[in-house]
């Protein structure tokens, strides 16, 4: 499980950074999307083999505000605000608060690991 908490506690500063609005910084940095491939293509590679202990509240936190900011990436700029996406930040301003301080999930929200668990 220390592994695991490495990997987040590694990516939880630069997930922040992202829903903070502070990345990417440089052009060196990936985009939004590419960031979230990043981190979903690494947890692959590190953990899809690996007998891993169930997910920790906290752990849950950081998947779920990670999904909430890809499912916002789907919807185009164009200055008119979709109503769910309204609900999107609403819940992502939340859990990004928890996130910052890795404090677990609320019960009315849910995530999983990217394998399902």
């Amino acid at each position: 499980m220390d592994d695991v908490r490495k990997y987040l506690e590694h990516h939880r500063s630069r997930l922040l950074r992202y829903l903070d609005g502070e990345a990417p910084a440089t052009k060196d940095e990936p985009d939004v999307q590419t960031y979230i491939d990043l981190v979903l293509d690494e947890w692959h590679e590190r953990f899809s083999e690996a007998k891993l202990p169930a997910p920790e509240p906290e752990e849950r936190t950081f998947w779920f505000a990670l999904y909430q900011l890809e499912e916002l990436t789907e919807f185009p700029s164009d200055g008119n605000p979709d109503p769910y996406e309204a609900v999107l930040m609403k819940n992502l301003a939340r859990v990004r608060d928890l996130l910052r301080k890795w404090r677990p999930l609320p019960r009315e929200f849910v995530a999983t690991r990217p394998d399902g668990t």
